[in-house]
């Protein structure tokens, strides 16, 4: 009897919880995509970005995010890059395992190359998150950022692997 009744509760300790129990108020993730220009600025690159969450209060998360990118020399053009630190307000609209979100950002970006300084950096977007084991998900997202050169936006589109703890 005894054995059964730990064998139990070993295999209630190893089974996942469903996404919508997810109790962990912490994330990580590592981001990758594409980034263009929807004016002037650093023409088309791959950014790569590391972010961290919080929870808030209901389905706010607080959200740091810092992002490096490059744009390859052209003939016109050396090459070019920036750092961008941000910090984001994330707002889950549904509990269950694909989750769509939205998002609203600020912080700094730092160009290298012509033309670049330090600016605001302004953001807005949406993204869908699914949650393929518990406290595992991978994310979509689109946001237009301030560009960090020039006076254009950029779309940015990027996939997420995220763990929360």
């Amino acid at each position: 009897m005894r054995t059964l009744l730990l064998l139990s509760a070993a295999l209630l300790a190893l089974a996942a919880a469903p996404a919508r129990a997810q109790l962990s108020t912490r994330m990580i993730a590592l981001e990758s995509g594409a980034s263009t220009p929807l004016g002037s600025g650093p023409g088309a690159h791959a950014p790569a970005a590391v972010a961290a969450a919080l929870w808030l209060d209901g389905d706010l998360d607080l959200v740091l995010r810092l992002a490096l990118g490059t744009a390859p020399r052209t003939s016109g053009r050396p090459a070019a890059g920036w750092m961008a630190g941000t910090a984001a307000l994330r707002w889950s609209l549904a509990p269950g395992p694909l989750r769509p979100q939205l998002l609203v950002e600020a912080g700094w970006t730092r160009g290298r190359g012509p033309g670049g300084a330090n600016r605001l950096a302004l953001g807005g977007g949406g993204a869908l998150e699914w949650f393929y084991a518990r406290d595992l998900s991978v994310a979509l997202a689109a946001a237009v950022r301030r560009a960090p050169a020039g006076p254009g936006a950029r779309l940015d589109l990027t996939a997420a692997l995220a763990a929360y703890f």
